[in-house]
């Protein structure tokens, strides 16, 4: 695959990095190459470019939804490869950044207009008839709003301090109460299934493992960001 260009700015002092982040084969030289543009721009004679980097990141890491509340003076605990890949874009990002302001945003999981991977496909099952959740989908967690990141994406730009960390929360519940009012709201019926942890992991590997190379896998076992 052609490898693109870094992009390159110009007269922008602010850039809001709310793509994904980085997929675990490629992401991580992508992003080295994001940033390293971005502080070549910001070195330019005149001191025009870029001032600040605002990224939008995972906080998976820190195992939100447990049973004990955090806040931005958590201890990160990752568990497994793709928590620690996150925690460790972000390391990178604060400890490489020389003279660019970085501050980072740590989203709990995003639903509304736009997103296009979990919530859909989940109500598209439902809409056939069943979804199979681990534990009936009765797992506590945090969800927050799409305009709602984007709003502490404008707040980050302008009074974020630089080297900080955030939260970005909205309001706790599960995947079940959330499908079941989006099921109300779009008039669709089905059940959601409960299923041990277990049985739908193996499932999910199963899946990756028919699943043709570049297809979209669903369901998987990487936890989406």
């Amino acid at each position: 695959m052609r490898r693109r260009s870094p992009t390159r700015f110009s007269s922008v002092e602010v850039v809001l990095n709310c793509a994904q982040s980085w997929s675990p084969r490629a992401g991580c030289a992508f992003g080295r190459a994001r940033l390293l543009s971005s502080n070549e721009s910001s070195r330019r004679p005149g001191g025009r470019g870029v001032r600040r980097i605002v990224a939008r990141l995972d906080r998976g890491c820190l195992r939100l939804g447990q049973i004990r509340a955090v806040n931005e003076k958590s201890r990160a605990q990752p568990r497994h490869a793709y928590e620690r890949l996150k925690l460790y874009e972000e390391q990178w990002l604060l400890e490489s950044a020389d003279d660019l302001e970085v501050v980072i945003l740590r989203p709990a999981r995003i639903f509304g207009e736009g997103e296009d991977w979990i919530l859909p496909r989940l109500m598209g099952a439902l809409a056939r008839g069943r979804v199979w959740l681990p534990g009936g989908g009765r797992a506590k967690q945090t969800f927050v709003s799409a305009a709602d990141v984007g709003r502490a994406c404008l707040a980050a730009s302008d009074r974020g301090r630089p080297g900080h960390s955030y939260l970005v929360g909205g309001f706790d519940s599960s995947w079940r109460d959330l499908l079941e009012s989006a099921v109300r709201a779009v008039g669709v019926g089905g059940t959601v299934v409960n299923l041990p942890y277990d049985l739908l992991y193996l499932r999910a590997l199963a899946t990756e493992i028919i699943t043709a190379p570049g297809a979209v896998v669903w369901p998987g076992s990487t936890p989406p960001t």
